[in-house]
C-alpha cells in the first residue's frame, strides 16, 4: 500500500465518484466468510473469490478462462488446527508458556518490538482519531491520572490509531488481525516496563497472553458481528495476571476470563476503521479491570449469565453467542452501512 502514489489514490476516488467502482452484498452464498472481486480492463475481463479465509483464494477466472477453482462446500471439516486447540485448557496453555524453551517464542520479541512502535508513533497525534494521544494529553494536563490502568490503556490505543490511521509501519498480527495482535501484546508491554521483569519472564508472558487469545479466537467463527479485540485482550488478561499474580496465576486468569466474559463480550464489529481503537480502548481497560477484581479474589460467578464456572466454558460460551447467536446482528449491521446517510 505505501507504495501508491497520490496519483494513484486520487484516480481511485475519481472512479468511486464516477460509479466505476460498486460494492454490494452477496445473499445467495452459503460461505460466511465470501468475497468476490469482479474487474474490467479495456480488453480483459478477471473474476476472483475468497471464501472461509481472508487470504483463501479458490477461483479465478480470466475473460472466460478458468485458472483455479479450489472451491468447496461452506463448512466442509474442521480446522485440524482449530481441532487440537479445542483439546487444550488453560491450565495446558499456562504449562506450556512457563516452560517453553525460549528459542521457540523468540520470535515474539519481534511482535512487542513491531507494536510497541506503532505505539510511539500513534502517540505523535498525526493518525486515526488520535485517542492515546488526546488521552495522554488530559494526563498531562492532570485531567486523568498516570497510572498504570491509564498507561495501558493510552499505549495500547495509540498503536491502534496508528495502525487504522494509516502509519506506514507493520503490526505484528494475532488470529489474522493487526489490532487483535496489539490489543494481546501491548498492555503485557506496559506491565512488564512497569514492574521491571526479567527479559525471559517478559517474553513468557507475552507467549502465555498469544496463546489464550489465539484459544479463544479458535471458538469464533471465521467473520462474524463479534469484535475480536474482546479475545485478544482476554489473552492479555492472562499474561498481565500471570505477572501480577504472586502466587498461583491460573486462578487469577481463570477468574479474569470469567469476568470478561460477563462484561464486555456483546460489542460488535462494524468493520474496520479509525473507531476500531476505541474498541481496542474499551477491551483492554475491561481487561486490566478484571485482572485487578481476581487478584483480590472477585470473579462474575459461573451463575451469571453466559458465564460459567469454568473459564474454557466461559470462552465457548462467547464462541457460540457470537457464531449463533450474532448471525442476524451481523445482517443488520451490513443493511445499516449500505443504507445510511442516504438523506
Amino acid at each position: 500500500m505505501k507504495a501508491l502514489t497520490r496519483d494513484v489514490v486520487a484516480l481511485g476516488k475519481q472512479y468511486v465518484a464516477d460509479g466505476k467502482v460498486t460494492v454490494s452484498v452477496r445473499e445467495d452464498t452459503p460461505h460466511v466468510l465470501y468475497a468476490e472481486a469482479v474487474v474490467y480492463g479495456e480488453n480483459h475481463r478477471v473474476r476472483v473469490v475468497i471464501t472461509d479465509d481472508h487470504t483463501n483464494i479458490v477461483f479465478v477466472e480470466k475473460d472466460g478462462q478458468v485458472l483455479l477453482d479450489q472451491r468447496t462446500e461452506a463448512g466442509s471439516g474442521e480446522d485440524p488446527k482449530i481441532a487440537f486447540l479445542h483439546t487444550l485448557t488453560l491450565a495446558d496453555i499456562v504449562d506450556f508458556a512457563e516452560h517453553v524453551p525460549l528459542a521457540d517464542i523468540a520470535f515474539l520479541q519481534e511482535a512487542e518490538r513491531l507494536n510497541d512502535q506503532l505505539s510511539q508513533e500513534g502517540l505523535t497525534g498525526k493518525y486515526g482519531l488520535k485517542i492515546g494521544y488526546t488521552l495522554q494529553q488530559m494526563v498531562d494536563k492532570d485531567l486523568l491520572s498516570d497510572d498504570l490502568s491509564h498507561r495501558i490503556q493510552i499505549r495500547t490505543v495509540a498503536a491502534s490509531d496508528a495502525r487504522m490511521g494509516g502509519a506506514a509501519f507493520p503490526a505484528m498480527t494475532n488470529s489474522g488481525s493487526g489490532n487483535q495482535g496489539i490489543a494481546a501484546t501491548e498492555p503485557v508491554t506496559v506491565v512488564a516496563d512497569s514492574l521491571g521483569v526479567t527479559p525471559e519472564r517478559r517474553l513468557r508472558a507475552l507467549a502465555l497472553s498469544s496463546m489464550v487469545a489465539i484459544y479463544a479466537h479458535g471458538y469464533l467463527p471465521k467473520l462474524s458481528a463479534f469484535c475480536a479485540t474482546v479475545t485478544a485482550s482476554m489473552g492479555a488478561a492472562a499474561g498481565m495476571a500471570w505477572l501480577l499474580a504472586e502466587k498461583d496465576p491460573l486462578q487469577v486468569i481463570e477468574k479474569a476470563l470469567a469476568t470478561m466474559s460477563g462484561s464486555i463480550v456483546g460489542m460488535v464489529c462494524d468493520g474496520a476503521a479509525n473507531s476500531c481503537s476505541m474498541k481496542v480502548s474499551a477491551s483492554v481497560h475491561a481487561a486490566y479491570e478484571a485482572v485487578l477484581l481476581a487478584l483480590n479474589d472477585v470473579r462474575v460467578q459461573g451463575t451469571d449469565g453466559l458465564v460459567a464456572n469454568a473459564a474454557e466454558e466461559c470462552l465457548k460460551n462467547v464462541g457460540l453467542l457470537a457464531s449463533r447467536g450474532m448471525q442476524q446482528t451481523d445482517d443488520e449491521i451490513l443493511k445499516i452501512m449500505l443504507q445510511k446517510n442516504k438523506a
